[in-house]
């Protein structure tokens, strides 16, 4: 008995797409079979429910099939905001044909099409046998986003992520004979009554790409202040990962003046470090001036691994996106057409030991460079290319009506009165005036801390965090039998997808209007092909002052 899919019909080896050289595609449906003649307007469309699907288990690499598991039992499959998510089934078979796939030491690629399109591709990880065959489970391919580690440097703004070097990483360095200090700066300058040459005696601060970086260093943007007589100089070198000096980038001689520049860019040819070295440029004397008299001085470093004038989430994709295709082809595409840019400049992208998945949602998180910043979201669907995107740039708007319905409300984290704390040198910390949302005649209270010495972004936090928390927001299960678009043409409830719309057709119309229920985003959904019921979830939206601490750590 077929399980997998259902068509108002007949079923015959005709219901079950084609397969021509390892491509799978559909030569034509056959319209329903039905007591009654049917024509004219009456003709009823194609299908009455979903169009059969077809299952195959093919060869991640070449991409031959190894089975067909149309006739699988059980199958649930669905979405979430990364792609296609999980799917689940059994499969009868005997043990030897069930221990070929236990073996295989790397997981098969598995879809499922309704002979017009991909409907679920993932990879089959999970393998269980008893004696009526194998439970299997698959999972879509953001997995591949999370198989790797990385470090990385694309760009970098903390000064604290510079060392002052010592004679231990660079010939010729004594430290204690200059003033060094490295808050908010590096700074330098040369201590009354100490000698120095150009043959020892230097100052030199040094960056480093994380070990094992995908990236090296190929600008840096800095202010500088020199103020020192000839022939103190200073440079800027190249250097390998262990500080040896490929080449000299940047140079200033001292004049007796102050010399200064902003926003100074210094583009590189790709390096592992940088190396600023402030020396005596002459034969051994003696500095007779007062400590501090004369010194050089950097400001707003931002070290960055492109040879551009700003950093963006879309570079960062787009490297992830090389590295994993490179070393798991068959996990990832390496097309990079479906990533955009959102157009918000970065200030800080430094990663050791990250998951590409988790450097992705970090990047979604921010948003974009709109006045009301648009939340984001990576995901991989057909063909494994990662697309990253507005949220909801490409959903579909479905009504259903639906047949059960679960929903749940709490209380316990609403909040609908607040109030900012910051902090004010020598007052300790300093809290705003309450606000209130006004929507409930009970005080709820919360303190935002935004550990900020700023009363302004203290009331931007506190006003986004009630803004999160002073409704309710419904959890909700449902199942529907039906999918429509927006010119009530049905559609097979499996093409519902997280990031689509959804208008609950059937509500009563005050509860509708409750808490957005009526219309809402999907979060996730959950295909019973059995049945053929969908369960979609509504979308759990990101915090505002999640997105607001986020972009304050990138300084935007």
């Amino acid at each position: 008995m077929r399980l997998f899919g259902r068509v108002n019909t007949q079923v015959t080896n005709e219901d079950r797409p084609f397969l021509f050289a390892g491509t799978i595609f559909t030569l034509a449906y056959r319209l329903p079979v039905g007591s009654v003649p049917i024509s004219g307007a009456l003709l009823p469309p194609v299908f009455n429910l979903s169009p059969p699907l077809a299952m195959f288990v093919m060869d991640v690499y070449d991409g031959s099939i190894l089975a067909d598991w149309t006739e699988a039992e059980d199958v649930t499959f669905g979405t979430n905001e990364h792609g296609f998510a999980e799917l689940r089934g059994r499969y009868p078979m005997n043990l030897y044909q069930a221990f070929t796939f236990y073996n295989l030491n790397d997981p098969p690629h598995l879809v499922v099409t309704d002979g017009l399109k991909k409907v679920y591709e993932g990879r089959l990880e999970d393998i269980g046998i008893d004696e009526q065959g194998v439970a299997f489970g698959a999972f879509g391919y953001w997995r591949a986003l999370s198989d790797l580690r990385v470090s990385a440097l694309f760009a970098d703004s903390d000064l604290s992520n510079w060392y002052s070097l010592t004679d231990d990483e660079v010939a010729g360095v004594v430290l204690d004979r200059f003033e060094v200090d490295k808050y908010n700066r590096l700074y330098a300058a040369p201590k009354k009554d100490e000698t120095y040459s150009s043959a020892t005696a230097y100052c030199s601060f040094g960056y480093r790409v994380p070990d094992l970086s995908l990236t090296q260093i190929e600008r840096v943007v800095f202010n500088f202040a020199f103020d020192m007589p000839s022939p103190w100089k200073v440079e800027l070198a190249r250097c390998d990962a262990d500080w040896s000096e490929l080449s000299v980038v940047w140079s200033l001689t001292g004049n007796g003046s102050l010399q200064s520049g902003t926003g100074h860019a210094v583009d590189v040819s790709p390096c592992d470090a940088l190396r600023f070295t402030l020396f005596y440029n002459g034969t051994s004397a003696t500095y007779t001036g007062e400590s501090g008299d004369d010194y050089f001085r950097l400001t707003n470093l931002v070290v960055s691994a492109f040879d551009a004038t700003d950093v963006y989430a879309d570079d960062i994709m787009k490297v992830l996106v090389e590295e994993i295709s490179t070393r798991n082809p068959s996990q990832l595409s390496a097309d990079t057409s479906q990533i955009q840019s959102p157009g918000l400049a970065l200030a800080d992208a430094i990663y050791e030991d990250e998951r590409p998945a988790d450097i992705a949602n970090q990047l979604s998180v921010l948003g974009d460079d709109q006045d009301v910043p648009q939340p984001w979201t990576a995901a991989v669907w057909e063909d494994r290319r990662l697309q990253f995107a507005p949220k909801g740039e490409r959903a579909n708007h479905w009504y259903v009506d639906v047949a059960s319905l679960q929903i749940e409300r709490s209380f316990q984290d609403v909040v609908n009165t607040a109030y900012g704390v910051y902090r004010e040198n020598g007052r300790g910390n300093r809290r705003t005036a309450e606000a209130s949302s006004g929507l409930s005649e009970v005080v709820r209270m919360e303190a935002v801390d935004t550990t900020t010495t700023s009363a302004g972004t203290a009331v931007v936090h506190r006003d986004a965090y009630l803004s999160d928390s002073s409704v309710t927001r419904p959890r909700a299960t449902l199942r529907t039998l039906g999918l429509f678009d927006e010119m009530g043409a049905q559609h097979p409830l499996y093409r519902a997808r997280a990031g689509d719309y959804l208008t609950l057709r059937n509500l009563p119309p005050d509860l509708g209007e409750l808490n957005n229920l009526r219309t809402f985003r999907i979060g996730s959904t959950r295909y019973n092909a059995a049945t053929d019921e969908l369960e979609p979830e509504p979308e759990t939206s990101i915090p505002s002052l999640a997105i607001l601490v986020a972009r304050r750590e990138q300084g935007v």
